[in-house]
């Protein structure tokens, strides 16, 4: 697990006397195959910046099914964090986690979930909740996320992971924005087939957000930043190691532990 993107900076944007008609429309959103409708219960101002920033995911066909229904309720911001990292509980059919700022709690009804979250006006709170989220919802689907760039080329694309630092950024701006799934946070989904690389709204330094394109995975390289560039073959033995150690997952119990590990198993084995 990594924790670099959960340290949402909470006063980045205050919310004026303008700001505070509240409202309660939705926003339907597809990222990794999962559909979500989310009501923001807050400025009006707040639920144009999330569009904004999800605005390549947000979806306007509403006769797919829903898999997650999403009650953002906006609170007072806080000067310090309330915890360093996610703290998370699960059974089989409810969660409920809280960080630095937030707050969140789902439960399966119906064969969707459905849930709270309570956050301040803050689009680096929201996101983080997302994040959180989407890494306990994604391994139901064999899938889950990896700190990585994920590139585009034709019907394939390449995954790129590496560590804060490592080049993912700098990696992103060279591919181009119309190649580019993520630089920071990519899905990974286990299909009968093989592997397939989804791209996320979850950006970094980057500063723009991924594409919603699936490609089938052609190839991993882990970035290491070295005086010369090259390229040297591991095992899958180490190349899982590796891909473990960068993969973001809050699951708090062995079933879902032990699901996360043959996924990833599986991406190694079916990669060359």
């Amino acid at each position: 697990n990594r924790d670099s993107e959960l340290h949402p900076r909470p006063n980045d944007r205050k919310v004026g006397q303008a700001d505070l008609m509240t409202l309660m429309h939705p926003i339907s959103v597809t990222i990794c195959n999962i559909n979500a409708v989310m009501k923001i219960s807050g400025p009006t101002s707040f639920s144009g910046t999330v569009k904004e920033r999800y605005r390549e995911f947000v979806t306007r066909n509403r006769t797919n099914r829903v898999d997650l229904y999403l009650t953002f309720r906006l609170s007072k911001e806080h000067s310090t964090p309330i915890i360093n990292r996610p703290e998370v509980s699960a059974s089989r059919n409810r969660w409920h986690f809280n960080g630095p700022y937030y707050e969140c709690t789902v439960a399966r009804k119906n064969g969707r979930w459905e849930g709270l979250a309570t956050i301040p006006a803050n689009i680096y709170v929201f996101d983080t909740v997302l994040r959180v989220l989407w890494s306990l919802l994604l391994p139901e689907r064999d899938a889950f996320l990896v700190h990585s760039c994920g590139i585009a080329n034709g019907k394939v694309a390449y995954l790129f992971p590496g560590r804060s630092g490592s080049g993912k950024t700098t990696l992103a701006r060279k591919a181009g924005r119309k190649r580019v799934l993520s630089d920071e946070l990519v899905c990974i989904q286990i299909t009968p087939d093989g592997c397939d690389v989804i791209g996320t709204p979850f950006w970094g330094e980057f500063q723009k957000g991924g594409r919603p394109i699936q490609r089938a995975l052609q190839g991993i390289y882990f970035l290491k930043k070295i005086a010369l560039t090259k390229a040297v073959k591991i095992s899958d033995c180490l190349a899982f190691k590796k891909m473990l150690k960068l993969v973001l997952f809050f699951g708090p119990d062995a079933s879902k532990t032990n699901k996360l590990l043959k996924l990833v198993s599986a991406c190694v084995a079916q990669t060359r």
